[in-house]
């Protein structure tokens, strides 16, 4: 009985000691789980504080980034104001100068249109200053005039009349026709100046029965330089390249006297060139006397004439953009001569346009162009 007690007992105490290890057991895992928990709960924290904190970079980062962007904003703005002030002040400028360019191209415009119709009108002047070329035509067996101004009016011109006798009262010889072909310093409006000059001149020369080719290119060169433009007491030294030829059809030839100027005849199917002399019509003398010289020819076969100032011969063209040449307008002038005097001038006047104008190459006239061409028999 005492060790069935004993055994009991120390059943019991066996019992009691594994319940005490199963409590410490538990107890162990429990501690153990508090600890797990306390662990995650410390990683949740950590994690929540670096959250936080990634939020709080984040937003901070993120205000900064707003303020600096608005201030950048504010900048821009502030400048695209300032450059909106400059353009909205250089806009105003431009307005006001456009109103000053539109006001000045209106007064130009206008004052473009009176020049213009001015200019017109001094063609119309010019032109009907020009003799009618019916005295010519009639006088002559055929005839023609290639007249191309390089502006609308010309420093080139052409004169003819009946010569008068200077025999008592003057009277017109219709035996006789003084021709002219004149090129004035400088074109366009000075030129005609100078034409209106010189035309009148003439017309007043022959009227006084002046009646010699070489006696009318002196007292021509006296009128300008010394009574009209008085080159001998100022700096003026405007002046005329001409050749004047008088055709006497009862005596059968022609007085030639040229200041430059040639003439170029051709008889029986050869050409011949007689140089003017070598000064002009009024301009610089350094001379005591201008003394023209006169040449005559025999017109008993029948002979072609031309006269011409130096805008044909100086024109640049052709397929090396060089000047026509007076030797080419020679070839030309005898190539052609026995052709109707009309097809000539449109033959000239078609060479002259191709030469400037070649392979669409377009240059500009330089000069007035003045050819007359003349046939006695």
């Amino acid at each position: 009985k005492s060790a069935q007690d004993s055994l009991l007992k120390t059943k019991e105490s066996l019992q009691k000691t594994e319940a005490m290890a199963l409590l410490q057991q538990e107890h162990i895992e429990k501690l153990e789980v508090e600890k797990q928990l306390n662990v995650l709960q410390e990683e949740n924290r950590l994690l929540i504080i670096e959250i936080f904190t990634l939020v709080f970079v984040f937003i901070v980062g993120f205000t900064i980034y707003v303020i600096v962007m608005l201030r950048r904003v504010r900048n821009k703005n502030s400048k695209l104001k300032i450059q909106q002030t400059e353009i909205l002040k250089q806009h105003e400028e431009i307005e006001k100068k456009s109103n000053l360019l539109e006001t000045a191209y209106g007064e130009i415009h206008e004052k473009s249109f009176k020049i213009e119709s001015s200019i017109n009108y001094a063609k119309r002047i010019q032109n009907s200053m020009l003799p009618s070329l019916d005295r010519a035509e009639k006088f002559f067996d055929d005839f023609f005039i290639l007249f191309k101004p390089k502006d609308v009016v010309s420093g080139d011109f052409y004169w003819f009349d009946n010569v008068r006798t200077g025999l008592g009262e003057v009277r017109r010889d219709r035996n006789r026709l003084a021709l002219t072909a004149v090129d004035c310093t400088g074109h366009g409006v000075p030129g005609a100046f100078m034409s209106l000059l010189g035309y009148n001149a003439l017309q007043n020369i022959n009227g006084a029965g002046i009646n010699q080719s070489d006696l009318m290119l002196n007292e021509l060169h006296s009128r300008i330089r010394y009574n009209i433009l008085k080159q001998d007491k100022t700096n003026n030294k405007d002046g005329m390249d001409m050749s004047l030829c008088i055709v006497d059809k009862a005596k059968k030839e022609i007085q030639f006297s040229g200041a430059h100027n040639p003439l170029v005849y051709i008889q029986n199917d050869e050409l011949f060139q007689i140089k003017g002399d070598r000064f002009p019509i009024g301009g610089v003398q350094r001379e005591d006397e201008r003394i023209f010289n006169m040449h005559t020819i025999e017109t008993k076969v029948p002979t072609y004439g031309y006269l011409f100032s130096d805008g044909f011969q100086d024109q640049f063209g052709g397929p090396q953009g060089r000047k026509f040449m007076i030797k080419r307008m020679k070839e030309m002038f005898l190539e052609n001569h026995k052709k109707p005097f009309e097809e000539q001038k449109n033959i000239f006047e078609c060479a002259f346009d191709q030469w400037v104008n070649h392979d669409g190459t377009k240059h500009k006239q330089i000069d007035d162009v003045l050819i007359i061409g003349f046939k006695v028999s």
